[in-house]
């Protein structure tokens, strides 16, 4: 079997939450060995709704294939794991982007780096166009909903069903006749008025009027298939149940089947990328809590029998979380 791309980088995690194990989440699906180190109390992410027998589904699609011990995080072998450990991770999602160029960096230079990576950095990317709208005319934008500046109509519509939408684009005249073609409004096509972008977007309450009483007596998929067949780009809202159930995700494999001891066998959201010659896959459910002490304490740290004792009698690690399915974030 082909080995993963960082079989040989071990990771330190000091996370909790979602942004920093995910990111631990990533390394590991790429083949690092990451030892997540929770305190006696246990991630509070393990309360996290929905549980299964008392085990949270969110906490173990965040943490598979990690090694997990239990360690308080002000003793002072958490300095002792931090020298066996290539990263140290405590950062996110563009956080992993910044650990590989560091890593390669590493290959060519043997030097380590610091990587601070702030929350408003990491999402400011998102709002370019905005930004330079607002330096280029100095003008804060302001909020657009789904609509979009080029084309029109461009919104989400209310279908059959309790809370079920269909979103859909119109970029030009095709698209536009097509749509009206679909929605049994052909008298629609043919307005002088609504052969622009900035016309139909000055007529939007009557266009979306009648899209709306078309779509509404339909199911958000099957409206979405007419669309599509037509040429119009559109897409159903999925809800997260739905989105187990839809061709595209399932036809790429994108979910991934983990046995859990306790929480039995669910599907996870697969990877973000694939490899040639380094696969990415599940080696390992999420950990119980401390289910990796023996690993660490006794082969990484070389503790004897009687400090992990020590360790226990103390309260620096624990082999249940006091707050086993308590309190949520």
């Amino acid at each position: 079997m082909a080995e993963s791309a960082l079989t040989d980088v071990v990771v330190l995690e000091l996370a909790t939450g979602a942004a920093g194990p995910y990111c631990g989440k990533l390394l590991a699906d790429l083949g690092a060995q990451v030892i997540k180190v929770e305190p006696a109390a246990g991630d509070p992410l393990r309360g996290e709704q929905p549980l299964v027998d008392g085990e949270s589904a969110f906490f173990n699609y965040l943490n598979a294939n990690k090694l997990g011990a239990g360690l308080s995080l002000d003793d002072v072998r958490i300095a002792e794991l931090a020298s066996h450990a290539d990263i140290i991770l405590h950062s996110g999602n563009h956080g992993v982007v910044a650990i590989l160029a560091a890593l390669h960096a590493r290959r060519r230079t043997g030097r380590g780096q610091w990587i601070d990576m702030s929350l408003l950095e990491a999402v400011a990317p998102f709002f370019a166009q905005q930004f330079l709208e607002y330096t280029v005319t100095g003008e804060v934008p302001s909020p657009r909903g789904n609509s979009s500046p080029l084309y029109a109509p461009q919104d989400v519509y209310p279908s059959f069903g309790n809370d079920c939408w269909l979103a859909l684009t119109v970029r030009d005249r095709d698209d536009w006749r097509a749509l009206c073609g679909v929605i049994g409004r052909a008298d629609l096509a043919g307005e002088p008025a609504f052969a622009t972008a900035e016309g139909r977007r000055a007529h939007a309450a009557t266009i979306d009027e009648a899209i709306r009483a078309w779509s509404a007596g339909l199911d958000h998929n099957q409206s979405a298939r007419h669309l599509q067949a037509a040429g119009v780009p559109a897409a159903p809202v999925m809800a997260n149940w739905e989105l187990f159930t839809d061709n595209h995700l399932n036809d790429r494999g994108f979910f991934v089947a983990v046995r859990h001891p306790v929480a039995g066998t669910q599907a996870f959201p697969g990877f973000p990328w694939s490899f040639e010659t380094t696969p990415v896959r599940v080696e390992r459910h999420a950990p119980m809590f401390a289910e990796h002490n023996s690993q660490v304490f006794h082969e990484l740290l070389h503790l004897l029998p009687g400090e992990v004792s020590a360790l226990y009698a103390q309260g620096v690690t624990a082999g249940h979380p006091v707050y086993a399915g308590g309190p949520s974030l």
